[in-house]
């Protein structure tokens, strides 16, 4: 009998996981808030409903006497996924790891703790609190971000702290729990990091160099891979990687982390218990490294 496998979202950048999921042979279910969800139109069984109400992931699993729940590169759902997969006593991404993915300020705690370099950063209610932070170490550039976003969303780089008030009202509107933190700017190249853990080992994927629009937007125009410095500064990377993946305690999931070279060396800036966006993980990731990121998604969600 196939296995039935529930996909949530369907969007873009699941679309392809989907695909490959039917041409590996198992029986897909996708299930979007979005009736436009391009997934929706190729999988076997459809249901459109709110991807954050567990209830109803909960239900729709066993309406659909799926077997495993599967989702990538989506924010958004983890925590109602995670929720909903604990309930059912099905394999998914562990809770804790879904609030460090989804915690900016808990992320860089974590990896200070670990005794890793991390920017100057605080966790911020007022614009007053912002001003005392920008001249307590005297910075000229800040960035000024939601605690709980992604995709850059809310995110503001400041070069005059004039403009802090604007930056904040920007974050803030942008925040879930309206929580707002704050953090010195860091001159580099940034790099990507793709990895996976699991059985207690790190695997470290692929990493991608990035080339980024002028401040203050920051935008990706490029991505290579690999990366386009010597080896020995990838090693570094990837040894810093590993230690903020553990540091995180990451576990049974991809990962995707964010970096920039610094002078000093690589600084960790974000990390996330899930695949990358923007197809990274379901088109780029199985041509450059041979793996099939579909494939093991479903295997991690089947407990395989």
């Amino acid at each position: 009998m196939l296995k039935k496998i529930l996909f949530i979202p369907a969007g873009i950048a699941q679309f392809e996981i989907i695909n490959k999921a039917k041409a590996l042979g198992y029986y897909t279910i996708a299930m979007d808030g979005d009736n436009k969800a391009p997934g929706l139109k190729i999988a076997h069984e459809i249901y459109i409903e709110d991807i954050l109400d567990i209830e109803k992931i909960k239900y729709i699993f066993k309406k659909s006497k799926a077997d495993a729940i599967v989702s990538v590169s989506c924010d958004a759902a983890m925590y109602s996924i995670s929720k909903a997969c604990i309930d059912l006593d099905i394999p998914g991404v562990e809770e804790k790891n879904v609030i460090t993915s989804q915690n900016k300020f808990l992320q860089r705690v974590y990896l200070k703790n670990s005794g890793l370099q991390v920017p100057h950063f605080a966790k911020i209610t007022t614009i007053q609190e912002a001003i005392i932070f920008w001249n307590k170490f005297n910075l000229k550039k800040m960035i000024v971000k939601p605690n709980d976003s992604s995709g850059s969303r809310g995110v503001s780089l400041i070069f005059d702290k004039k403009n802090i008030d604007k930056a904040f009202t920007y974050a803030s509107e942008n925040s879930k729990n309206k929580k707002v933190i704050v953090e010195e700017f860091l001159e580099g190249t940034e790099f990507s990091v793709e990895a996976w853990e699991t059985n207690k080992k790190i695997k470290i994927i692929a990493i991608s160099e990035k080339e980024r629009t002028n401040p203050p937007y920051l935008l990706d125009k490029k991505v290579h891979f690999p990366p386009l410095i010597p080896k020995k500064y990838i090693e570094r990377i990837k040894k810093v990687a590993i230690a903020a993946i553990k540091a995180c305690e990451f576990k049974e999931c991809p990962i995707h982390l964010e970096c920039i070279f610094t002078n000093s060396g690589p600084v960790v800036v974000e990390l996330s218990a899930r695949g990358a966006g923007f197809k990274v993980f379901s088109e780029i990731l199985p041509k450059i490294s041979g793996i099939c990121t579909a494939k093991a998604s479903i295997q991690n969600a089947l407990g395989e």
